[in-house]
């Protein structure tokens, strides 16, 4: 969903910043999923945890979260509530509730 989102963004020459929030799955846990522990490795080279910074400097947001990592998301909003109060924002995915709290 954030690849396709930023795909559009720069087809209109806008700046991109791609974020993923970090796991809350405890260590073992990954470590007893191959699949999951090597997407996560992956993800790790990709992408950094988002910084307030980065909130600072975007215009708009577009905040995506699977079903199973609506807990992340709740708690990104939380932490980062008050940078990201006024923001054009695109939500996508099941914690639409959070983030409207937050806005």
């Amino acid at each position: 969903m954030a690849l396709a989102a930023s795909v559009g963004a720069i087809q209109i020459r806008g700046s991109i910043r791609l974020r993923r929030l970090p796991d809350l799955a405890d260590a073992e846990a990954i470590r007893a999923d191959a699949v999951l522990s090597e997407n996560l490795e992956r993800m790790k080279k990709d992408y950094i945890a988002p910084r307030e910074v980065d909130a600072q400097w975007a215009k708009e947001l577009i905040l995506a979260a699977p079903r199973d990592a609506t807990t992340e998301m709740d708690r990104y909003l939380e932490s980062a509530g008050d940078v990201l109060r006024g923001k054009v924002a695109a939500v996508v995915g099941t914690f639409t509730d959070a983030a409207r709290r937050e806005a």
